[in-house]
């Protein structure tokens, strides 16, 4: 991107943009040479930004590779061509939320106030106030907006949005956000929200980080990589200057001849790697030792240059001014003169600053400014490390004193005290930094930056030697943690409260140990012992909110460990307990917990009620946390009881949920509805895809605990596709039952025609305890897989026993967990078992089931009833025409929609769904016709394909089956049940 390739957009409209960051206004330093292909692909971007395209580029590269350099060249051209560019940056000190995104609603709030920026975005059309006060609480100088309530950080996201819209609408705008890999976990959530929700806006974001250790953050690799799936978004990471690059810089930097320059810059780049800060450096040092003569003088290391060079600088300065350079460097990247001047002595930080200028370490700001720089965070860094940590401490000390000294307000002061006296808390400032650390975590939860207030609770906590303090922070910090959705986390705290001597606080750990265990499903057993020892360790009081809510929290941990009817039990007092009270938040929690309560069909009518009382109160209190659990079983209720308009509004509220929270968590469940929607209407590339989505964010929870999730729902897309071959060449059937869901690996048994190995597992499954299972939320999935096995290779006994399990849930569909596996009507089990027993009215159950598919929308379950319903046909009435009408039917639904689980159950009787050899599902038809003996004319005239095409299906059927001619394959498909 050069000057000349810049493009004009226009007459300026009424928004006012701000000027250029002054460091970059005024001249960026020394030559700025190479990055050709880099300059491309942001012109490129830029083009496309031009046509209404939100574009993103991450610039990555290691300290000193000339990110930000590369970043503002390109921004001084199309700020000077009429673009808008608001800048936004990290700190790594401890720093108000939302970095980098402060600044930038900072810089926007202007033309909010004035009105040159208006917006209507949002979920409900927001008044100018709103938005305003709103962009306050972005840029960090505004307490909370009492419209806001917690947990409704996606209002918060989607102003800033707007807003950018508006000013993109206006002018085409960049924003750069640097040094991003410091940003906190609340602003890459709404990086992500602006990068997807912002597509058809003249916006082109440039975030530049670093990409090498230790600075490296994994929490932002990890959303490129999400991101990097959207249209629009791309990475650039800088390779190092080449040597022809090197030579450039050495003949505008220091003037030197082409035919010096090099075979000089061949040293130099082996000697810096390429990187520019390094080159700066080095090429600085070498011209005061004598330019090129002292290019082959030493051949010590780029960064041991110039921490060698900075040593020797600082060693010639006065030790006053040698303090002065450490305190800025403490200080932070840009220095506040007026600060290290009340801390260093006055009289000797001028001379110090102009010395360290004119050195090239501090570049000035502009005239009359109160602050200086350091050219490079490379730079402050070699002076860091020369400190002693004792000095160090010293230094932060000083600032702190100082800073806390003046008073007043403003954004960042909080959480620069809290910095600067946590690392001076060995010097007998812990205390103080304990206050300072608990005022920022306030003001992180204020701003709904759920996961840095966790962190500051967590480290006041570590700080403080005050037992009752320290417990009381790490409650805190567990339930900022659990607003953050990292369950193992909050867990890990509340466990460690549980340990109290104090009851009270014993109490609310174990309560907030449930609370977190809850959402992994496991752990049930254990919340009871912690809850009931700590309810045990308390004077009983039925008023008491805290003893209430741990009521609650025990009736939840009984349902989860397996315990229905002594949860139903205590869940009952706890909620006439809270309906006592008249404490509309505390019956909310107590509603929250009692909404899992309850197993199986029989408890379905009461849960729901539970559910519709809590979303009432969720709704009317804008409470969203708790309208979470309410949606989220609202959801699962309604698929199982086959009530498709309950069902899309019960996910209306979760999506709402997840929208307005923010919370990933909610976000997940959401998500995993949107799977179970694309998997039982048939389109399992699209349920595919969402299973990895899922398990990418469920990783962000702290823990693994949707890995078992998402086991169960590859497995279920990947039988339906036909894709379990791979599996055989690791599963022998001598697996161990501890170490697998036994209903699972039953499963795989079966889908791979392991008729020993299943008949084992089935044996072993139905000889368990098996009204303990039924208090599972797997009980249904038990029951799907058992009775399929049960079909495949069970005697009558068997099939029986499964039979009458069935019965509780015959006009209802079988759901597993938060849309984990979905098997639709169980009289569709229920009718495949009594058609081999030779029992009951299969017809009329199958009719039932395909009435209950059909109003669900579900194409995938419609097809298998479909599917089994034609084989009782057949082996009940051979002769009855209606079979063919049902297989027509299925293969209608199974063959545009790839069903091979389907299409294999139509093309014989064998017990295995997997397709052998891998064949598509085109090619199990052409198998069917070679059976026939066709050849590839009638092959073609019968799929209406080209004779070609139909030559080329049948060498692949050859390959995969390993055979030499058609014959053996007709065999083949004799051998295997798939012909007619």
């Amino acid at each position: 991107m050069v000057p000349g390739r810049a493009r004009g957009y226009g007459p300026r409209m009424r928004w006012t943009v701000p000027d250029l960051p002054s460091h970059w206004a005024q001249g960026l330093g020394p030559a700025f040479v190479g990055r050709r292909r880099e300059l491309d692909v942001l012109d490129e971007a830029w083009a496309a930004v031009l046509h209404g395209s939100r574009q993103v580029v991450f610039v990555g590269g290691e300290p000193g590779a000339g990110k930000s350099r590369l970043v503002a060249e390109v921004c001084r051209i199309l700020q000077r061509n009429g673009a808008a560019v608001l800048v936004g940056a990290c700190a790594e000190e401890l720093g108000p939320v939302y970095q980098p995104f402060g600044a930038i609603a900072a810089a926007l709030l202007p033309g909010v106030v004035d009105g040159s920026l208006e917006t209507a975005d949002g979920e409900q059309q927001a008044s100018r106030d709103q938005v305003e006060r709103r962009l306050r609480l972005l840029a960090g100088t505004e307490a909370l907006d009492p419209v806001l309530v917690m947990d409704d950080r996606r209002e918060l996201f989607d102003t800033l949005r707007g807003v950018l819209t508006a000013a993109a609408a206006d002018r085409p705008t960049v924003i750069v956000l640097e040094d991003l890999h410091w940003a906190g976990p609340a602003s890459l959530q709404l990086l992500g929200h602006l990068v997807e929700h912002v597509d058809g806006a003249r916006l082109l974001v440039l975030a530049a980080h670093r990409t090498t250790e230790p600075d490296r953050s994994e929490p932002l690799l990890q959303q490129i990589a999400q991101l990097h799936r959207h249209p629009g978004v791309r990475r650039l990471d800088l390779p190092a200057l080449d040597t022809e690059d090197v030579a450039e810089f050495l003949r505008r930097e220091g003037g030197v001849p082409r035919h010096r320059a090099v075979p000089a810059a061949v040293i130099l780049r082996d000697r810096t790697g390429g990187n520019p800060f390094f080159l700066r450096e080095v090429w600085r040092d070498l011209e005061a030792r004598g330019g090129l003569a002292a290019v082959g003088a030493d051949t010590t290391s780029a960064p041991d240059v110039v921490r060698d060079t900075i040593r020797r600088r600082l060693a010639g300065m006065p030790d006053a001014h040698r303090d002065v350079v450490a305190l800025a460097a403490v200080c932070g990247e840009v220095v506040d003169v007026s600060l290290v001047r009340e801390a260093g002595g006055g009289e000797h930080v001028d001379p110090a600053l102009d010395v360290l200028v004119a050195m090239g370490l501090l570049e000035e700001l502009p005239h009359g400014s109160t602050r200086v720089r350091f050219v490079h965070a490379l730079a402050r860094q070699s002076v860091l490390d020369l400190l002693p940590p004792s000095v160090r401490s010293r230094h932060h000390e000083r600032l702190a004193m100082t800073l806390q000294s003046r008073g007043g307000s403003g954004p960042g002061r909080v959480e620069r005290l809290a910095h600067h006296f946590a690392e001076a808390a060995a010097l007998g400032h812990a205390s103080t930094a304990v206050t300072y650390l608990v005022e920022a975590g306030e003001l992180a939860e204020q701003r709904l930056a759920h996961e840095e207030a966790a962190t500051r609770f967590e480290w006041a906590a570590d700080l403080t030697e005050e037992t009752s303090t320290h417990e009381e922070l790490l409650l805190r910090a567990a339930r900022s943690h659990m607003l953050a959705c990292d369950f193992a986390r909050a867990q890990a705290l509340g466990a460690r409260v549980v340990g109290s001597a104090d009851p009270v606080r014993r109490l609310a750990g174990a309560t907030a140990f449930e609370d977190a265990a809850w959402y992994t499903g496991v752990l049930g057993v254990e919340s009871v012992e912690v809850l009931l020892d700590a309810l045990a360790g308390v004077d009983s009081d039925a008023s008491d909110p805290v003893q209430v809510r741990a009521l609650g929290a025990v009736s939840r941990a009984l349902a989860y460990s397996g315990s229905p009817e002594e949860a139903e039990r205590v869940v009952g007092r706890a909620l006439d307990l809270a309906r006592v009270t008249g404490d509309e938040a505390l019956m909310a929690d107590v509603l929250s917990c009692a909404v899992h309560v309850g197993v199986g069909p029989a408890a379905s009518a009461r849960r729901l009620g539970r559910c519709l009382m809590l979303t009432d109160l969720a709704v009317r209190t804008r409470q969203w946390r708790h309208l979470g659990p309410a949606s989220y079983t609202r959801s699962v209720l309604a698929y199982e009881g086959g009530d498709p308009d309950e069902l899309a509004r019960a996910r209306q509220d979760l999506e709402r949920t997840a929208r307005v929270s923010g919370q990933r968590y909610w976000r997940w469940l959401a998500d995993c509805a949107e799977f179970g929607q694309r998997f039982v209407s048939g389109d399992l590339a699209g349920a595919d895809e969402a299973t990895t989505a899922l398990l990418e964010l469920g990783a962000t929870f702290g823990g693994d605990q949707v890995e078992g999730a998402h086991g169960v729902q590859s497995f279920l897309v990947r039988r339906e596709a036909g894709r379990l071959g791979a599996a055989s060449a690791v599963v022998d059937g001598h697996e161990l039952l501890d170490a697998y869901w036994p209903p699972a690996l039953l499963a795989l048994y079966v889908e791979l025609g392991l008729a020993a190995p299943a008949r084992r597992v089935l044996d072993a499954v139905l000889a368990s305890d098996l009204e303990r299972m039924r208090a599972s939320a797997r009980w249904p999935g038990t029951l799907a897989f058992v009775s399929e096995a049960a079909a495949t290779y069970g005697d009558g006994r068997t099939r029986a026993l499964v039979c009458e399990l069935l019965s509780e849930y015959r006009g209802r569909n079988l759901i597993m967990g938060p849309f984990v596996g979905l098997f639709g009507a169980a009289d569709r089990y229920a009718a495949v078992l009594d058609s081999l027993l030779g029992q009951g009215d299969p017809d009329s159950a199958f009719a039932a089931a395909l009435d209950l598919d059909r109003r669900m929308g579900a194409g995938l379950h419609e097809a298998h009833t479909l599917a089994e319903w034609s084989r009782h046909v057949r082996r009940a009435r051979p002769r009855d025409p209606r079979a063919a009408e049902l297989r027509a039917q299925a293969r209608a639904i199974a063959e545009p929609a790839g069903l091979v689980k389907v299409l294999g159950r139509l093309a014989g009787d064998g017990s295995s769904t997997t397709v052998p050899a891998g064949l598509t599902p085109r090619e199990l038809q052409v198998l069917r016709l070679l059976v026939e003996g066709c050849s590839n004319r009638v092959v073609a005239t019968r799929l209406a394909i080209s004779e070609n095409t139909a030559a080329n299906h049948v060498r692949s059927i050859l390959a995969k089956t390993g055979s030499e001619n058609r014959t053996q394959a007709a065999v083949y498909a004799t051998d295997h049940g798939l012909g007619q």
